[in-house]
């Protein structure tokens, strides 16, 4: 049995062979798409894992050049940034847009709740990020016109969000959405 491991762009990046139910590294160089068996030095080790690969390409009639061929489909997905809701916190408690908002809007229970639901996140707690954009939208709407934020302000929200991974953003009128 062996193994293949694959690079971000479907390529073959590592083999592997299944020998006394252990996989052992096959020699090859991604980059000539070629098995350099002289680089393993211990002349025991090389043969066996030689053999084991002759054995198999042979046993199940193997093209290689099949076998190695690119495979996007099989390429690792990204992984999934982890939003950074600190370093938001820290960006808008400095942000005199959010605390304008924040400070003039006319129902105390939102605000009280949209802090409370980012120091919930800061917490490291799982969270609802739909409660929070809620909150977020409709301290936002019980602010007087005066105190809402403008685009530029907005611009900064988005730049912020991006900056730390989070699954939300802003629209020009600075209501948050979920991505």
């Amino acid at each position: 049995m062996i193994k293949l491991s694959y690079n971000s762009q479907g390529k073959v990046s590592a083999i592997h062979i299944k020998i006394d139910g252990y996989f052992a590294q096959i020699p090859y160089n991604p980059t000539t798409q070629s098995i350099d068996w002289e680089s393993i030095a211990y002349e025991p080790t090389r043969q066996s894992i030689q053999s084991a690969w002759d054995d198999w390409i042979t046993d199940n009639e193997i093209d290689l050049a099949v076998e190695l061929a690119d495979r996007p489909d099989l390429a690792p997905t990204q992984p999934k940034s982890i939003p950074d809701w600190g370093a938001c916190i820290r960006g808008l408690l400095l942000d005199v847009p959010y605390n304008t908002m924040i400070a003039n809007c006319t129902n105390p229970i939102a605000k009280v709740r949209v802090e409370l639901a980012f120091s919930i996140a800061l917490s490291g707690n799982l969270m609802d990020v739909n409660l929070l954009a809620n909150y977020w939208n409709l301290t936002l709407s019980q602010t007087p016109v005066e105190f809402k934020p403008s685009p530029i302000n907005v611009q900064g929200w988005i730049t912020l969000a991006n900056d730390a991974s989070l699954p939300v953003t802003f629209d020009v009128i600075g209501q948050m959405i979920l991505i």
